[in-house]
């Protein structure tokens, strides 16, 4: 029996106070050779398959890489070095009590800007897109530019020359960054958001046991919802394929309920949305009155 009440996210603390909102980017600029942080977006972009997490540090065979050019579609491709999520501090307000929009975890990527004679010098804008099986979908609109400057520039302290970031160097946690980094990463979830006012619920959630593994069951982020005030839910599997899971939220309404999941490595392709289905459902109301159950249609963040 698994039993999940306040879910801590783990984040790039240091990084957030250089991020701005997808709808402001920070004015960038780089030089060749050298590391770039990018946010582009949150759960909206995710929700609408743009996002794949993908990257040198994490391999995403379900939702794909996320895949940087510039300017355009046949624009040269910058090298995508880590791809996460940052979650808000409990101890912030948002963390505390405030429910935020649907970019609550602002996506950022660690890139590299290749000191290639085809990364050329001066203004460009982003073109993102998330490749899967060789495949490229859209990504997240990147309202912003980058200035790019020569590889090396001359200071009054003398040459600076652009270099990558090594994650060897950086810490996070205590650890080297390349190998913390993969625990930082969103793995893939399976979606439902509830379709009435239900304070409780119980039900049983079946899917794919031959092409994934369960790693997690709790409420889902759905429009907005506290990190620290997520509903109580206890989680088992029954037989394969099939999970008995409970739910309880005494003082708001569930939202709906996430299952966390990975491809297992025999898997040969990206599971569908539809392969996972909520069946024998009971909702209770907040005076613990048993009322009609309601699901969405599944969809995977």
């Amino acid at each position: 029996m698994h039993v999940r009440g306040r879910l801590v996210p783990l984040a790039l603390v240091a990084a957030a106070a250089a991020l701005a909102c997808q709808g402001s980017p920070i004015p960038l600029s780089a030089q060749k050779g050298s590391t770039v942080m990018l946010p582009i977006g949150g759960h909206i972009a995710e929700d609408s398959g743009q996002i794949g997490f993908g990257s040198n540090v994490y391999e995403d065979p379900q939702r794909g890489d996320l895949i940087i050019k510039l300017d355009d579609a046949s624009g040269p491709e910058l090298v995508t070095r880590a791809v996460t999520a940052l979650a808000s501090s409990l101890a912030s307000p948002q963390g505390i009590g405030a429910a935020l929009t649907g970019n609550a975890d602002l996506i950022v990527v660690m890139a590299d800007i290749p000191n290639v004679p085809e990364v050329t010098e001066g203004p460009h804008g982003l073109y993102i897109v998330r490749r899967l099986g060789g495949v490229d979908y859209p990504g997240p609109n990147y309202t912003g530019e980058i200035q790019i400057l020569p590889a090396s520039v001359s200071t009054t302290a003398g040459i600076v020359n652009g270099t990558s970031t090594p994650l060897a160097i950086l810490e996070l946690g205590g650890y080297p960054a390349d190998q913390y980094m993969p625990y930082l990463v969103p793995d893939p979830q399976l979606i439902f958001a509830t379709t009435v006012e239900a304070y409780a619920a119980e039900f049983e959630v079946t899917y794919p046991s031959s092409q994934v593994d369960i790693l997690d069951v709790t409420e889902a982020i759905t429009g907005g919802v506290s990190t620290s005030h997520r509903a109580t839910t206890w989680w088992q599997t029954v037989s394969p394929g099939l999970l008995a899971v409970g739910m309880v939220s005494p003082d708001r309404q569930i939202r709906g309920v996430s299952v966390v999941f990975k491809l297992k490595p025999t898997a040969t392709q990206p599971i569908a949305a539809s392969s996972a289905q909520i069946q024998n459902g009971r909702s209770y109301d907040a005076n613990g009155n048993l009322i009609t159950s309601g699901w969405s249609a599944p969809w995977i963040r």
